[in-house]
């Protein structure tokens, strides 16, 4: 990616010195957004992957503890009471 970098700034260079048109300049910035966004790809392509080899590794979210199960605060049901009776409460 540096490169298409560097061959923008010639471009831009070349451009404004008059010795070519702007369509060498366009052409350098769809190089570097192509190469940019093939960069996102592969970044972007290796988190699944890096959570699967974690998980096949054995690694992730620690087991929940003996008697501290049940409902954590935000994760019942909109309209849900805790307190009917139905569920126990009062």
């Amino acid at each position: 990616m540096e490169a298409e970098q560097h061959i923008l700034r010639l471009a831009e260079t070349r451009y404004s010195g008059g010795v070519t048109g702007y369509l060498e300049v366009f052409d350098a910035q769809r190089s570097l957004f192509t190469a940019e966004f093939g960069e996102v790809q592969a970044v972007s392509g290796q988190v699944p992957s890096l959570i699967r080899l974690c998980k096949a590794l054995g690694h992730g979210w620690p087991p929940t503890p003996e008697g501290a199960g049940g409902p954590i605060a935000g994760d019942q049901s909109p309209g849900e009471n805790l307190e009917s009776p139905a569920n126990g409460g009062l």
